[in-house]
């Protein structure tokens, strides 16, 4: 991943480790309508974050990135809480897939 958007800048990767798992969700609004989504959390990152000139590097076995995205037709309006975390334990990784408010009932 790459992007500039004022004084901030990153080249970020996102490693597909083997035998990486993600967690596919296919919510049905109605009988014409749904949405899928995959949530993909715990995915080692490295590359770099530049801000006001100021350059970070990221080391893959302490930084994480989570990749979300989804396929389908949403209701109008809709409101929901996510939240993901990500990180190590004694050398496994850990990635946690948290959420509310996502679909009615």
């Amino acid at each position: 991943l790459r992007a500039v958007a004022g004084e901030a800048r990153f080249e970020v990767e996102a490693a597909l480790p083997a035998g990486h798992e993600r967690l596919g969700v296919v919510v049905p609004w109605s009988d014409r309508t749904y949405q899928y989504t995959v949530k993909d959390v715990a995915r080692p990152a490295s590359g770099w974050v530049e801000v006001d000139g100021r350059r970070h590097e990221l080391d893959a076995t302490d930084t994480w990135a989570v990749l979300d995205h989804g396929r389908g037709r949403w209701p109008y309006d809709v409101a929901w809480n996510w939240a993901a975390a990500s990180g190590s334990d004694a050398g496994r990784v850990i990635g946690l897939q948290l959420g509310s408010k996502w679909t009615h009932g």
